[in-house]
């Protein structure tokens, strides 16, 4: 059995299946991206409190999102072993998760943006952001499980296309909620900028649903199975959550750290915005490569086949050296337009060692997504294992000791310099990807089975 038809575990195969995911992750994460050129045109202001808002917010709507996605880990070992007419149960208790998840969103809508940044006058575009991004939250976990019904089945380019024609939709909602069309629709500025990224995800929802639900998958893979499975839906948690709290805890570190930036005054959480929006847009590479590596060796488990998994890790390695590669030799020629697009026409008149420092900025996103993208090839591995439990603890763990910790250290007590501080960010992705290379070399997440 092979999902495609080039030999199992080689670069061509892993391109195969991740590119279009790429792609697809390329167009979410440039929704985000967009949002922040926009932003950053718009007003300073609101660009600074959509770095803060979003980090923060994001970090509840991807644990969501990465609890939701474990269904593909499910589908890909069912579709590996040839139990085709399972396929839509474990997506359908996704889907119902998702759904609970109104529980936690809507009430984190009306007081998780006071709770988080106080009633002040101050923090008021940080609470517009908070609250309607996160009031959306349950989509998010919806689209993942929906998404995982394909990707799990190495069918990646509808997930791709469609969320490449996302992006146009959420380009549309952006210039007229943001701006406004005048005599028309009145300018929202920020909050315009989070309600056009969800409802863009809504439209990707109802999209894939249609298509999930179709007669032929209904027949075919069980998509009619839509009732409530307790165990089932338990079997997805117990893999699911700790995954998606890994995701979590992580994101809420670098919420940490965005906040202790903050501190540090306008000119500083702007540079490290940018270093933090850069690293979004170019994070479609790792977040591919990951899913990729999830349906390729889920499938390899699912038929007995896990001798082709070292080769498929290879694989993804040999694709981010020659994808930061390419980065690193088009710097040059990128970098000034990508610092100037943001900063807009006021970056004539800021100083040229605060544009000095936004150059390092970039070049250090590059390293960092570089050293993440290796370390998200192993977590792939472990994930298509379902060993998400030792996801969650070098997570944990790691996000304190080598991220917030040493950012309050150095940032907030000792006022080292940016470039400093973006030195501990690296860091941290040096000792993360340790962590998870020697769980792979050990080799105990092969002993697990969840189906």
């Amino acid at each position: 059995m092979s999902l495609t038809l080039y030999p199992k575990g080689s670069i061509r195969e892993i391109l195969k299946i991740s590119l279009p995911l790429m792609l697809s992750s390329l167009s979410v994460l440039m929704m985000f991206f967009v949002d922040r050129i926009l932003l950053a045109n718009y007003s300073i202001d609101a660009f600074n409190a959509a770095v803060t808002a979003s980090t923060l917010g994001w970090a509840f709507i991807f644990g969501g999102l990465t609890i939701a996605t474990i269904a593909e880990v499910f589908v890909a070992q069912h579709n590996g072993a040839g139990e085709y007419h399972k396929l839509g149960i474990p997506v359908w208790q996704m889907i119902w998760f998702g759904i609970f998840t109104c529980v936690l969103f809507i009430p984190l809508s009306i007081w998780g943006p006071h709770f988080f940044y106080g009633y002040g006058p101050d923090r008021l575009l940080e609470r517009q952001y908070f609250t309607w991004m996160v009031l959306f939250g349950p989509t998010y976990a919806v689209y993942g499980a929906l998404a995982a019904f394909f990707i799990g089945q190495g069918k990646t380019r509808l997930v791709s296309l469609l969320a490449v024609g996302t992006n146009f939709v959420n380009l549309f909602f952006d210039m007229v909620m943001i701006y406004g069309i005048e005599g028309y629709f009145p300018s929202l500025g920020i909050t315009g900028a989070a309600i056009a990224t969800s409802f863009s995800n809504v439209f990707q929802v109802a999209v894939l649903f249609s298509i999930f639900f179709k007669k032929e998958n209904r027949l075919r893979f069980g998509t009619h199975r839509w009732y409530f499975r307790s165990k089932a839906f338990l079997q997805c948690m117990r893999i699911g959550i700790p995954g998606g709290c890994s995701g979590m805890v992580e994101i809420w570190g670098w919420a940490a750290f965005f906040e202790m930036m903050t501190l540090r005054g306008d000119a500083f959480i702007t540079a490290a915005g940018l270093f933090q929006s850069f690293l979004i847009l170019l994070f479609f590479v790792p977040e591919g490569l990951n899913k990729g590596v999830i349906a390729i060796c889920g499938n390899f488990i699912g038929f007995k086949q896990s001798h082709f998994i070292s080769k498929t890790v290879r694989s993804g390695q040999l694709v981010m050296l020659a994808f930061i590669t390419l980065l690193l030799l088009g710097y040059p020629f990128y970098v000034d337009n990508i610092i100037y697009r943001f900063l807009g026409e006021g970056a004539l008149t800021l100083p040229s060692a605060f544009i000095e420092t936004c150059y390092f900025a970039l070049l250090f996103s590059l390293i960092y997504i570089f050293i993440d993208g290796l370390r998200y090839v192993y977590t792939g591995v472990l994930t298509a294992a379902g060993d998400t439990l030792f996801l969650l603890l070098t997570n944990f763990v790691g996000i304190w000791l080598f991220l917030v910790i040493p950012t309050y250290i150095f940032v907030v007590i000792f006022e080292v310099s940016l470039l400093q501080s973006l030195t501990v960010a690296v860091s941290f992705s040096v000792m993360m990807l340790l962590a998870f290379l020697l769980r792979y070399r050990f080799g105990s997440w092969l002993k697990r089975q969840i189906i």
